[in-house]
């Protein structure tokens, strides 16, 4: 709903560079996604916003983002998704599972996959400083956002995010 922004979630990255959206990560695949990434670099240096949709649960893979976005003088709004064990596995075990799957993407194993993989944010976050990022915590369960720390040039889009957020459940 944010048209004016380019989101990028690995799987269609994957399918756009003709791997199967959900196979295995091969070498390949991974070299392909690296120089699809430093492919945005103009994106970014034109004013084109980006949103990255993936899991992002370690710190060495959220300060790789971080890094990026300073590297290129832009801005960063952070949202955690969040939800109970329980719920998060229904969700999972709710999705379909495409065909040619390297792994199935409806297995509640996913999530204990993730969970043994969480780094909090917190711990990320406070080892640079984040002069051109906003975060918010947005729980799916009981649909309510927490601005973990707003800037103020951010506070318009933030409010847009937010009903976008909110007004979808």
């Amino acid at each position: 709903q944010l048209k004016e922004y380019f989101r990028i979630h690995r799987p269609d990255v994957k399918a756009q560079l003709g791997f199967n959206p959900y196979g295995e990560e091969t070498e390949e695949v991974r070299e392909g996604i690296s120089d699809f990434y430093n492919s945005l670099d103009e994106r970014i240096r034109i004013g084109e916003g980006i949103i990255i949709d993936r899991p992002c649960s370690t710190s060495e893979v959220r300060l790789t983002h971080y890094y990026w976005a300073r590297s290129l003088d832009t801005d960063v709004i952070v949202i955690y998704h969040t939800a109970s064990e329980r719920t998060a596995k229904a969700r999972i075990t709710s999705r379909p599972n495409p065909e040619g799957s390297a792994l199935p993407t409806n297995d509640p194993k996913k999530y204990d996959k993730y969970a043994r993989m969480l780094e909090e944010p917190e711990e990320v976050e406070t080892q640079i400083p984040l002069f051109n990022t906003s975060i918010l915590n947005y729980n799916t369960e009981i649909g309510t956002i927490e601005r973990v720390g707003v800037k103020g040039h951010h506070l318009e889009l933030i409010e847009q995010i937010e009903s976008i957020l909110l007004n979808q459940q």
